[in-house]
């Protein structure tokens, strides 16, 4: 299985410690000083992530550059170490976890460098 060094944006749960009993280097935006509470994504957040080679895990679609809802706001996913999305807004944190866990098992972090990822119940299904 990869290991991830994972920043958990603003608008996902703060499961990193159970990412991190799997091996990940995981952090939550509201625990890094530098970033915080509000901490705006194109000045405050795309810098952190380039500076520590971290994949976002969110569920902003700007995220995902073209394929954006916003694409005026749209982040080009080649600026960064990866992006996993989460498309599936209603996958619970376990699901959420599990399905990077499988991610983790079938992609490596150059797999996932400059590319984005859509989180969605179709990982579960690689689970035997």
């Amino acid at each position: 299985m990869a290991s991830f060094d994972i920043l958990l944006d603003e608008n996902i749960e703060p499961f990193h410690d159970e990412l991190r009993s799997l091996g990940h280097n995981a952090t939550h935006v509201l625990d890094v000083p530098e970033l915080g509470e509000g901490a705006q994504d194109e000045p405050d957040i795309l810098p952190w992530l380039q500076a520590n080679d971290t994949i976002l895990f969110t569920q902003d679609d700007h995220w995902i550059g073209a394929g954006s809802s916003d694409p005026q706001n749209a982040i080009d996913p080649a600026r960064t170490a990866g992006v996993l999305w989460l498309k599936d807004e209603s996958m619970t944190p376990g699901q959420q976890i599990t399905a990077i866990r499988v991610i983790a098992t079938l992609l490596s972090a150059d797999d996932l460098d400059s590319e984005y990822v859509e989180v969605t119940k179709r990982w579960l299904d690689y689970i035997e």
